[in-house]
């Protein structure tokens, strides 16, 4: 086999006649570069309802709605994204491997996962308390969940790079 550099990637080209080896080296190539943007995307997406609040929040009252408390909503609202994205991987993990990963697959898993999420730290919440108001569930907190879901998962799927057709692995990235 001979080493050859094509657009600064470094894969082995065989000797022989054999084209099957060059494209599965350069599928793995393209596999990687979308392994490392589905990686980025978990990273980076959950920051975005944390930045999202706080944009809206000192745009529409002009001022440090947060006060002191600043801390403590960007730790609670990074949690609670990390934990929701974390929660939901498998499942995003899952429609990828199963060619079915798509921007509506991706939204429905989002909203649902941001409604779980959201009502499961307002039910912990109201246990923390000893109250119960929020024992009860709203259609407001519906759509916060859903709200507050999307803003994780279109941002998620932008980086990942989600298309409207289904993603399809190949044999290299199982």
């Amino acid at each position: 086999m001979v080493r050859s550099r094509h657009f600064g990637l470094n894969f082995l080209l065989p000797t022989h006649c054999g084209h099957k080896d060059n494209l599965r080296n350069m599928a793995r190539i393209i596999n990687r570069s979308s392994n490392n943007r589905f990686i980025l995307a978990t990273v980076i997406a959950p920051l975005t309802p944390f930045l999202l609040l706080v944009v809206v929040l000192i745009v529409a009252w002009r001022e440090n709605v947060f006060g002191n408390a600043w801390p403590l909503a960007l730790f609670f609202s990074v949690f609670a994204s990390y934990f929701g994205l974390l929660l939901l991987l498998p499942v995003i993990i899952y429609l990828r491997r199963n060619g079915k990963l798509k921007w509506i697959s991706l939204v429905l898993v989002g909203s649902g996962g941001g409604i779980v999420i959201f009502d499961g730290f307002l039910f912990l919440f109201a246990g923390m308390l000893n109250t119960q108001q929020y024992f009860t569930f709203s259609i407001l907190d519906t759509m916060w969940g859903v709200f507050l879901g999307l803003s994780v998962a279109i941002p998620f799927g932008l980086i990942a790079g989600i298309n409207s057709k289904p993603h399809e692995m190949n044999d290299t990235e199982n």
